[in-house]
């Protein structure tokens, strides 16, 4: 049975989360066990620490017992421990996204992406369209008046499935600054907290891999929507065909 997904996929569940994935990769079972080995580990260790070394306590000292130091530190460490484990492996990818949008917006060119950044041709389309938003947003658009004003009136209905009610991704579009943080901050803000989500429950067998799909060849229907507005665009530009009046 199909159900409407975060961030417009639709497909139907397979499967629940599992401790690991059937190629061996890690979920979310086991990034949880590995963050409670270190809380424990580094709790028990600060706790006895604590215990035979009072002076370590500082200020704290005959205030706090040594047990609750040592609980306090094991939480810390098994949430970094678990943050770690789950954000390294998407933190390439989100380096790669910013590294391409840097390249373009500083002049580079799209022939030159495939070499430069190893980007298969669909994610050299997506991310060069997505970074020439600024420059497009004062281009003249065939439906409009210009690119801006398409997309205040195309996005001014839309809101991401947040359950926060109210706040329009026409937002984005208000200038040219908020374009260019849109695409530094809110896409991959989104793309972690979906990906996160959806292998959370099973939806995805690894968070980094739909982190990593999100952000460089996207597949749901809000970005392809988008980029085939930018490409249409583009195209109408380039070639001043009179197919596109209307």
């Amino acid at each position: 049975r199909s159900q409407r997904l975060p961030f417009g996929e639709i497909r139907s569940p397979t499967r629940q989360p599992t401790m690991t994935d059937q190629d061996g990769k890690t979920g979310c079972g086991t990034v949880c066990c590995a963050g409670l080995l270190a809380a424990t580990t580094l709790g028990s260790g600060a706790a006895m620490l604590a215990t035979r070394q009072p002076q370590l306590l500082g200020p704290l000292r005959g205030q706090v017992p040594p047990v609750a130091v040592g609980l306090g530190i094991g939480a810390a460490g098994g949430i970094v421990c678990a943050g770690a484990t789950v954000g390294l492996p998407m933190l390439w990818s989100l380096l790669r996204y910013w590294r391409a949008l840097v390249f373009f917006w500083s002049g580079g060119r799209y022939a030159d992406a495939e070499k430069k950044l190893g980007l298969s041709k669909f994610s050299r389309a997506h991310l060069y369209s997505l970074a020439s938003v600024p420059w497009l947003m004062r281009q003249p658009h065939y439906r409009t008046g210009t690119f801006q004003e398409d997309m205040l009136t195309n996005l001014r209905n839309v809101v991401m499935p947040t359950g926060l009610f109210g706040v329009p991704l026409s937002i984005c579009a208000r200038s040219r600054l908020h374009a260019m943080l849109t695409a530094w901050f809110v896409i991959p803000a989104a793309a972690f907290c979906g990906s996160t989500y959806r292998s959370f429950w099973g939806l995805e067998r690894s968070a980094a891999e739909c982190f990593e799909r999100s952000l460089l060849a996207p597949r749901d229907w809000l970005q392809l929507w988008r980029l085939n507005c930018r490409l249409a665009s583009m195209t109408a530009l380039a070639t001043q065909s009179k197919d596109f009046e209307l």
